[in-house]
């Protein structure tokens, strides 16, 4: 008789559906494919649109310890959840602000609202179905937020050239809530029944409902350690200078050229000898946006500036 597979990773499944439409990918990744639109309409400018960022990651920074001990207590699932409600529902909402301001409030509410549906949920839970696999069930699963990162602006740009800014909130928030949502609430479980115990897949089997003693030092010793701060403190940096790169890439490439995002998807982009650098620059071009256009997906012609 044929064994059934390893439910584990069905789990991994949940968790890479849940992390492609994260907070990350969603509510970070898309500014930048807003930013234009958000100027466009209400005439801020690039630093008053950018610090929608900041905002957003302060409220997440606040709250997630607070995430953290939920999950302790209550188990991931619980808090991703209601967490990705909220997330879905105040993004989509976050499209009817009309004031810099309103923009503001709003995002600092995605922000308090999105933090439980944050990765720590997702690799906690695989750590508890996983052992001796465990790094590879984690890259499985963190490769859904790649995949994320990859095709939410693509996403964003496709739902403002329908619809327009009120459109892309709207279908921003959708994805989340028809997507994620019933992935995560039909697949995902917190910890493995007995019967569901992979052989060998665990060097001491977990007994599910006890309370197990892990390795390692308590938060309390870990605070007291320079190298847990060291370690936060290069995070930080890390993650500070990535996203921040990503979030102003878009409008840097529409500001060198934009035909250099869609060179031949505009008819103002097809004229190669009209552009600096004629067929030679225009050929170059292509081959280094190409990429870039499957991040963006952006069409946006000379004449729109």
């Amino acid at each position: 008789m044929k064994s059934k597979p390893y439910y584990g990773w069905w789990v991994v499944v949940a968790a890479a559906v849940g992390q492609a439409v994260s907070p990350g990918p969603v509510a970070f990744y898309s500014i930048g494919v807003l930013m234009q639109p958000l100027a466009q309409a209400y005439g801020w400018d690039r630093g008053q649109i950018s610090l929608i960022a900041t905002i957003v990651t302060a409220a997440i920074f606040v709250v997630m310890p607070l995430i953290g001990a939920a999950i302790d207590r209550l188990g991931a699932k619980k808090v991703l959840l209601p967490s990705m409600l909220g997330f879905g529902v105040t993004l989509a909402a976050t499209g009817f602000a009309s004031s810099l301001t309103a923009f503001y409030v709003m995002y600092a509410v995605v922000g308090v609202a999105c933090a439980g549906a944050n990765s720590v949920g997702y690799l906690r839970t695989i750590s508890t179905w996983f052992d001796r696999r465990r790094g590879l069930a984690i890259g499985i699963a963190s490769a859904g937020m790649g995949l994320g990162f990859a095709l939410i602006p693509a996403y964003t740009q496709l739902l403002l050239n329908l619809g327009g800014l009120h459109a892309a909130f709207l279908g921003l928030g959708a994805i989340v809530l028809l997507v994620g949502v019933p992935v995560v609430a039909v697949l995902f479980e917190d910890s493995p029944r007995v019967d569901q115990l992979l052989a060998g897949e665990f060097v001491h089997p977990p007994t599910p409902g006890a309370t197990q003693d892990l390795p390692g030092a308590t938060a309390r010793e870990a605070m007291r350690m320079p190298q847990f701060w060291a370690l936060l403190g290069a995070f930080l940096l890390v993650a500070g200078a990535i996203f921040a790169m990503a979030l102003h890439l878009v409008s840097a490439v529409r500001d060198i050229d934009p035909c250099m995002i869609d060179p031949f998807w505009q008819p103002p982009c097809w004229d190669l000898q009209q552009r600096p650098g004629g067929s030679a620059q225009a050929i170059s071009t292509t081959g280094y946006s190409f990429p870039m256009s499957r991040q963006a997906s952006l069409s946006v012609a000379p004449s729109a500036h």
